[in-house]
């Protein structure tokens, strides 16, 4: 890897690199960029931008979906102006991160969550049950505000396996992924889990017949690679938003070189478990009710 970034960066006459970056997502993932890899840098980055500009509006144009019905320009714009302004999407864009396929994603998983929940409500309204009946979520859109599209029953069943298809494309970002898929599968049940199922299974068929071997060699090497990352004093803990993240910067300042003490990941454990069995706890009680 280090090799081929050092030969990229001389065929296209950029800086020399200090470090190299490591391949820190699951294999498949690098078959997205496969036509962009034949392309010389300076257009392949053209071209990437280009796609990350498209994915923007994308997630943006589903945001400004949430909103009322009735809002106005003042209340929508705020959607792309708060998105644009803030600096990490300048250091997203200018580093032609991944970051907008991931917003995209989750956006429109959001949506199918949404949409899912309006049919579903609207069935419900149908069907005579009062508001006694304790059903939640009928904030997220008004099902009442008119009639529901024909055949709303079976598009209301597909919703949910759409989103866990489209959460399971997530998982290129397992660390985002796994706490979406499994927020979906509480809510929508079965047939999210279904979705999620499809999607996975077809990731890792293709992962072992198309890129064999390299699931098994990124798990190996992930873990080294990672502190290999960490360990520069040039990385720059305030970025990485975990427990870790902050007790190490208390206990050993920023930009220390090295493997993080006992101490800060003793605490980030205990961190980690006090709000994790706070959120069991939610779940249980979710479950339930």
């Amino acid at each position: 890897m280090e090799r081929i970034e050092r030969r990229v960066v001389a065929d296209a006459e950029l800086e020399p690199l200090p470090v190299f970056g490591p391949f820190l997502n699951p294999p498949f993932f690098a078959a997205l960029y496969v036509p962009l890899a034949g392309l010389p840098y300076r257009m392949a980055a053209a071209g990437w931008l280009a796609i990350n500009l498209m994915l923007l509006s994308a997630a943006l144009v589903l945001l400004c979906r949430m909103l009322p019905r009735d809002v106005g320009w003042r209340s929508w714009g705020l959607v792309p102006l708060l998105i644009v302004l803030p600096l990490p999407f300048w250091q997203a864009m200018c580093h032609q991160q991944n970051t907008f396929l991931s917003l995209m994603l989750l956006t429109t998983i959001v949506s199918l969550w949404r949409a899912s929940h309006a049919l579903g409500d609207w069935a419900w309204l149908q069907s005579g049950a009062g508001p006694s009946s304790g059903r939640t979520g009928r904030a997220l859109n008004r099902p009442g505000d008119g009639p529901a599209p024909l055949g709303s029953k079976n598009v209301a069943n597909n919703y949910p396996i759409l989103a866990g298809v489209v959460t399971g494309l997530l998982f290129y970002k397992p660390q985002l992924a796994t706490v979406i898929a499994i927020v979906l599968v509480l809510t929508l049940g079965w047939r999210a889990l279904l979705g999620l199922s499809i999607s996975a299974t077809a990731l890792l068929a293709f992962t072992l017949t198309a890129l064999p071997g390299t699931l098994t060699a990124y798990v190996r090497a992930l873990p080294t690679a990672v502190s290999r990352l960490q360990d520069r004093p040039t990385y720059n803990w305030g970025r990485q938003v975990t427990p870790q993240s902050f007790w190490r910067l208390l206990f050993q300042g920023c930009h220390v070189a090295g493997p993080t003490h006992a101490l800060p990941s003793a605490i980030a454990l205990v961190t980690m478990a006090i709000a994790g069995a706070g959120q069991g706890l939610a779940v249980l009680r979710f479950v339930r009710r």
